[in-house]
């Protein structure tokens, strides 16, 4: 009974403390309130700069490989491709050295950038593969009508947005020592990627 005394005798002193407390404490604890707000205002934008900086760091790091400036065997090679048909671009890609190019693969896919729905979008359209003259070199072409096919969903909102609508994609052997030689129609453009081989494993039997 002592002790549950003595606890409720200390509740109330600091009750009568709270109570005597000077009349400019308020204000100065909501003073001090708005200046740490301010401060924390003020800070706020640059810790989002900083994450922003950090996310582009990020994401240039997790980017493809780049084409690179062709070497003084791949641009002689080049010269025996032939210029790009009138109605279409030529593409060239020159891909770094590596180790292991027997175990990658190089993805060419076709398209443009348009306004779609929520159906799911694709292009007619497909790559042709096709050899130098006298040289043994082989290049690809698009061959495409540019006509778009979806799926025909009804989209609640009919909101639109921009997005990649591509044709059938195609993989070819990863060989550093030749250019990547794409020829695509006009009004289209051409996207790459690289896809390297997992570790293969044995087949239960089931």
């Amino acid at each position: 009974m002592r002790g549950r005394g003595g606890h409720g005798g200390g509740l109330r002193d600091r009750h009568n403390r709270l109570q005597t407390k000077p009349a400019g404490a308020g204000k100065r604890l909501f003073s001090n309130i708005a200046v740490a707000d301010r401060q924390h205002t003020m800070k706020t934008p640059i810790r989002i700069l900083l994450l922003a900086a950090s996310l582009a760091l990020l994401s240039a790091c997790a980017q493809q490989p780049t084409a690179q400036a062709p070497g003084p065997e791949v641009a002689q090679a080049l010269q025996a491709f032939p210029p790009a048909e009138p109605g279409y671009r030529r593409h060239v890609i020159v891909l770094p050295p590596r180790n292991d190019e027997d175990q990658r693969r190089v993805e060419l896919t076709g398209g443009k950038v348009m306004p779609v729905d929520c159906n799911v979008h694709g292009m007619d359209g497909q790559f042709n593969q096709q050899d130098v003259q006298g040289w043994g070199y082989t290049y690809w072409t698009l061959e495409s009508e540019q006509q778009v096919r979806s799926t025909m969903m009804m989209c609640p909102d009919n909101r639109k947005h921009d997005a990649f609508v591509q044709t059938e994609s195609v993989l070819i052997r990863y060989n550093s020592r030749l250019p990547v030689v794409v020829f695509v129609p006009e009004g289209l453009s051409l996207r790459w990627r690289i896809w390297e081989a997992g570790t293969m494993h044995d087949a239960p039997v089931g």
